[in-house]
């Protein structure tokens, strides 16, 4: 979640049946030549290109496995109790008698350095005890004499620490002037305001030591020209443990897709932690990157990793819309730096949705949850009814409300699944989960050139909203009920028939639902 906020202080289409069978049809530009290769099944070895994130030196180590950190009994995913001993692991196999540098850290911050001497063979080099104190989300990366392989990551059960709330958002009509006449009648100070794109006017107050948040929404929901007012409360970005390989471009049939549709001419907003527009797999498709905080842009780890997901060019990873533009809008700041959790401010959130609207984005990626609330719920439905077409992760099962702004009228909730088409362990089953995606042990960029493995309803939704790029590639003025209505009536049906609370429609298909709206494309 986050600290340290700056100012404030997440029916396939049917060909004809004809007398003999035709051609089928081809992609654009590629005649005579079939759409894609097969797909690998999922699971099954990493390919080389995967196993580092940079070649071994020659004639001396390579590391084990998938190539990087895991936990005891060579899983990338652990959850363990506050005060828990834990500690990660990476094996590594040499042909000569040699020294190896070992560097590990916890978000960022350096856990532990030291020499270790490696006989022929394999050896299995343990970090030092991981932090598990503080509840919360945890990423280990690992360095071998200074080159990094690919991290995992680990969950601390309990109640996350959140800032406290100490500020109101309000929507007022215009004029602008109207916020401080409101705080002058009210007594209240006025911290900032925002005049949204969509129409109405955002302002921010501070709450008084004596009142509490809610008392002073409940009064400045009683004045005129007040359209909604609500503490300014923290949504947080949606994680879980890691492990894995990259099994999701072959259950999703992208390679049979991409021949036609690859995202091209189509905007997504992320709404996130900052992305790396320098990552190797983002470099050129990041359109533009500001900062709604106001503590300045930077690129960070959960939304870089929910982009790579979304739209990674394929130098070692494969995203849904490799050609779609990303707009990056950091609206989230991690509670430790070079972390996972993080903490979103509604009023930096109703931002970011109003700035994904004026920038042209046509779909919005929000993989950040939290209590309901007027203030996002108003701004969302407003900019939906506008045709932002807004994808949201759907929560944790943990949750004690229905998450926002999952839960929000218009909004495509997104739950996780796994490689076997299994419900997530921490995927919530609610009214308002709309569709499935892979979301466990999911491979995804982080910045500095690295790569590391996440589970959560986070890292599912970019599935989705990938998806929905292919298809308005090919229908770019699609409505959003449309749009949903194919990614839904093309899903895999998971559990239940027919539409149920842990899986809603099912997993989604993006090669039908192209198909779908298309008319064209060939799925296996």
């Amino acid at each position: 979640m986050v600290g340290g906020i700056a100012a404030a202080l997440a029916a396939a289409s049917v060909f004809p049946v004809q007398a003999q069978k035709p051609d089928p049809p081809q992609p654009p530009g590629q005649p005579g030549q079939p759409p894609g290769t097969p797909p690998q099944p999922p699971g099954g070895t990493v390919p080389s290109e995967l196993r580092d994130s940079q070649p071994p030196a020659s004639g001396s180590w390579t590391s084990e496995g998938a190539g990087g950190a895991e936990f005891g009994g060579g899983v990338r995913t652990a959850r363990v109790r506050e005060g828990e001993v834990l500690s990660a692991q990476v094996a590594v196999r040499s042909q000569v008698v040699r020294e190896v540098r070992v560097e590990w850290s916890v978000d960022g911050e350096v856990l532990g350095v030291g020499t270790e001497r490696v006989e022929p063979g394999v050896r299995v080099l343990r970090s030092p005890p991981l932090p598990t104190r503080v509840p919360g989300n945890y990423l280990v990366d690992v360095k071998l004499d200074g080159r990094p392989v690919h991290g995992a990551s680990y969950t601390v059960l309990g109640k996350v620490p959140m800032p406290p709330v100490r500020e109101v958002v309000a929507l007022l009509d215009p004029p602008a002037g109207r916020a401080s006449e409101l705080a002058g009648r009210v007594g209240l100070r006025l911290v900032r305001t925002h005049e949204l794109a969509s129409g109405p006017l955002q302002a921010v107050f501070e709450v008084p030591s004596h009142l509490t948040p809610e008392a002073v929404a409940s009064r400045l929901r009683q004045e005129p020209g007040v359209l909604e007012a609500a503490p300014n409360t923290f949504q947080r970005v949606m994680v879980g443990p890691a492990g894995g390989l990259q099994y999701a471009p072959a259950l999703l049939q992208l390679r049979a897709v991409h021949p036609w549709a690859t995202g091209k001419g189509v905007t997504v907003a992320v709404v996130d932690t900052g992305v790396d527009p320098d990552h190797p797999e983002l470099r050129g498709r990041v359109q533009a990157a500001e900062d709604l905080v106001g503590d300045g842009y930077r690129g960070e780890v959960h939304g870089t990793a929910v982009a790579s997901i979304l739209s990674a060019v394929g130098r070692r990873m494969s995203g849904v819309a490799p050609d779609a533009r990303v707009v990056a809008l950091r609206a989230c700041v991690p509670s430790r730096p070079g972390g996972l959790d993080a903490a979103c401010p509604v009023d930096a959130l109703v931002r970011a949705f109003d700035r994904a609207f004026l920038l042209g984005a046509r779909v919005v990626n929000a993989s950040v949850g939290g209590p309901p609330n007027g203030v996002l719920r108003r701004a969302v439905e407003r900019l939906v009814s506008l045709g932002l077409f807004v994808v949201a992760s759907a929560g944790t099962a943990q949750d004690e409300y229905p998450s926002y702004p999952a839960a929000i009228p218009g909004v495509v909730a997104v739950g996780a699944t796994d490689a076997q088409d299994r419900l997530y362990s921490l995927s919530p089953q609610a009214p308002f989960v709309a569709l499935v995606a892979p979301g466990v042990d999911v491979l995804a960029a982080v910045p500095g050139g690295r790569y590391a493995f996440f589970s959560g309803t986070s890292f599912a939704a970019p599935h989705v909203s990938g998806t929905a790029a292919l298809v308005l590639q090919a229908a770019p003025s699609a409505r959003n009920g449309s749009l949903a209505g194919a990614l839904r009536s093309t899903a895999m049906d998971l559990g239940p028939p027919g539409w149920d609370p842990a899986f809603g429609a099912g997993r989604i298909r993006p090669c039908l639902a192209f198909q779908q709206v298309a008319h064209a494309g060939v799925c296996r």
